[in-house]
C-alpha cells in the first residue's frame, strides 16, 4: 500500500478543487441549521506523520483541509495570528470552517502537488 506522504502530499500542499464547505449556525428559528457552501482553494492541514500513515485508497475521512482565501491577506507572515499567510496572496483563516476528507479524495479527484 502507498501512503499519501509517499504519493507526494505534505502538510501545506495547496490544491484547487471545488468541494463543499458547510458550517452549522443558529438560524432565524433560533435553532442550529446547516449553512451550505463550496470553496475551490485548499491547504492540507494534516501533519506529515499522519499523511505517512494514511493509505491512498482509504475511504474514511481523516485528512483535514483548510480553505484558503485571497481577499485582504494579512501584512505579516506571522504564525501567531488568526490569519496565516502561506503565499504572497493566499492565507488560511483560523475562524473558517474546516473540511475532513478521505485520503481517497486526494488521490482520486486531485493531482498530487
Amino acid at each position: 500500500m502507498t501512503s499519501l506522504y509517499e504519493a507526494g502530499w505534505r502538510q501545506g500542499s495547496i490544491v484547487e478543487y471545488e468541494l463543499p464547505l458547510d458550517a452549522v449556525v443558529v438560524g432565524a428559528s433560533n435553532a442550529p441549521e446547516r449553512s451550505p457552501g463550496t470553496h475551490g482553494l485548499w491547504a492540507v492541514a494534516t501533519q506529515d506523520c499522519d499523511l505517512d500513515r494514511a493509505e491512498t485508497s482509504a475511504p474514511d475521512p481523516g485528512i483535514e483541509l483548510r480553505p484558503l482565501f485571497h481577499l485582504s491577506p494579512p501584512p505579516d507572515w506571522g504564525i501567531r495570528s488568526a490569519k496565516l499567510r502561506l503565499t504572497d496572496h493566499e492565507y488560511a483563516d483560523a475562524n473558517a470552517p474546516r473540511l475532513t476528507v478521505a485520503p481517497q479524495v486526494l488521490t482520486t479527484i486531485l493531482e498530487a502537488p
